[in-house]
């Protein structure tokens, strides 16, 4: 029962710091500056150089370049490619996306 319950404490801690670096990527695509590092992997010395004032991001996790794939009356996810987005039917905006460093 213990086990249990400090898997799912863990699971949901890593389900937090996966939204906590999917908010800090697209305050990362407002920043002119940060926008354009997010063409590629940033660093995570980019990512804390460009952080927006009371954000932080998660220590496994930066940002990369990716698409949010959008079609009305259907789920929208997120992309690496735009050959992703298209391969369902989906139209593919150009987004940062964040990246875990320590996936289990």
């Amino acid at each position: 029962m213990a086990a249990e319950q400090a898997a799912a404490a863990a699971e949901a801690a890593k389900a937090a710091d996966a939204a906590a670096a999917k908010e800090v990527c697209l305050a990362m695509q407002a920043h002119e500056k940060a926008e354009k590092k997010c063409r590629g992997v940033m660093s995570q010395r980019d990512v804390k150089k460009h952080l927006p004032s009371g954000m932080e991001m998660p220590d496994d996790y930066t940002c990369q370049h990716g698409y949010t794939c959008e079609k009305p009356r259907a789920e929208t996810f997120e992309a690496l490619s735009m050959s992703e987005c298209s391969s369902k039917g989906h139209t593919g905006r150009r987004t940062c996306v964040p990246l875990d460093l320590a996936p289990e």
